[in-house]
């Protein structure tokens, strides 16, 4: 299902005018006013935000679909469930499947064999969608090991596919550390025994990618990681993580190193985050840090790009005084005006959006979304200020 927030023009001092278009369909990928549509055995296209949807292609595992991506070109990558991705263009002229290659862009990367057939692991599912960078790069953000939004496929290697040439092929960029506390154990979520899964000469482990995103001011890429860092684990895998990342033009690839704050980012840290966006000065990321009170962690934090890793020069610049974790975040860099996904802490619903003005540092307002939909996917806002949400 596909879910438009309008904008709020900067000199409104008012919500009451943000306008809600649901659709009754699955719009799996947006950008400008281009959209794609996924239904059964059907995969159509749309160039004026959904309004007509003029080209289509008839597609038999359709209904496979977990994750798309349109990139600047036309070119359109899609995920399916059965780890397998595919390619196709916004004419829907032809599809076909593109293999995931190791670094040499040679080797095939190998899949684990799961000791569950059942639950082949889940290698392309994501919480949010990369911001736009219109070279050709995209890398995947992997969140993988969630039940939360893998349903439950069982354990998987943490991998970040990416590609630079407008999804013709795909590499993976970094492959994570086997994490001892959540293998291949042959369930729907993995534990403590079975199978290591991941990179066993890589230090850095994770439970998932929450985001990846791009800072054109820069030109690097921005990382970061979840989920565990609890006290009462044995042992604490340090699993949340922030990463910055350069694009190696002889590798094709992104080069990630994990930055150093000092400490270890616990659950209650507002370094736990799970989405980010910049200005030539700053990044700002939102909080996804579990509340020990209220308020507590929660909200917008924001830090001068160049002393990042020193986190005394980190400040909240929006502060929820709800029960609530930012689960995405988007800005619309021609009004200032920052969306975000809220999850409850308490009920577990995820059907509010948060609207803040001034790149997050203004006023700002919550709205419910009616009929308690479960809001993931937050795009970058559209030609006409809209940002699409499944």
């Amino acid at each position: 299902m596909g879910l438009f927030k309008k904008t709020i023009l900067p000199s409104s001092n008012r919500y009451e005018n943000t306008v809600i278009n649901v659709v009754n369909y699955w719009a799996i990928s947006s950008r400008d006013n281009y959209m794609v549509k996924i239904s059964d055995n059907l995969i159509e296209t749309s160039s004026d935000g959904g309004l007509n949807y003029d080209n289509s292609i008839v597609f038999n595992d359709a209904n496979k679909i977990i994750n798309g991506y349109l990139h600047s070109n036309g070119n359109i990558s899609l995920f399916t469930i059965d780890n397998k991705i595919y390619k196709t263009s916004i004419n829907l002229s032809s599809i076909t499947e593109v293999v995931l290659y190791e670094e040499d862009r040679v080797t095939p990367y190998v899949f684990h064999t799961p000791s569950n057939a059942n639950f082949t692991g889940a290698y392309y599912t994501t919480e949010d969608e990369m911001s736009y960078n219109n070279s050709g790069i995209y890398a995947l953000a992997n969140y993988c090991n969630s039940i939360a939004i893998n349903g439950g496929r069982g354990a998987s290697a943490v991998i970040t596919p990416i590609t630079d040439d407008f999804g013709d092929s795909f590499v993976v960029s970094y492959e994570f550390g086997q994490n001892v506390v959540y293998r291949d154990n042959g369930t729907a979520l993995g534990g403590s025994t079975g199978t290591l899964l991941g990179d066993a000469s890589n230090a850095n482990v994770c439970r998932h990618v929450h985001s990846i995103e791009y800072n054109k001011f820069n030109n690097k890429y921005y990382m970061n990681t979840g989920d565990r860092n609890d006290t009462s684990a044995v042992p604490d895998m340090d699993e949340i993580g922030w990463y910055e990342g350069v694009y190696n033009s002889n590798t094709r690839t992104i080069d990630w190193v994990r930055i150093d704050f000092g400490t270890p980012i616990e659950r209650e840290d507002n370094l736990k985050a799970t989405g980010m966006y910049f200005t030539p000065t700053h990044i700002y990321w939102g909080s996804d840090a579990n509340p020990v009170v209220v308020p507590d962690n929660q909200g917008i934090f924001r830090s001068p790009i160049n002393t990042f890793s020193d986190k005394n020069t980190h400040e909240q610049v929006y502060a929820l005084d709800t029960n609530d974790v930012i689960l995405n975040m988007k800005v619309d860099e021609n009004t200032g005006i920052v969306l975000a996904v809220l999850l409850d802490e308490g009920s577990g619903e995820i059907n509010r959006l948060l609207a803040v003005k001034n790149y997050g540092n203004g006023d700002g307002q919550i709205y419910t979304v009616p009929n308690n939909p479960t809001l993931l996917k937050l795009n970058s806002p559209n030609e006409d200020g809209f940002f699409r949400m499944d």
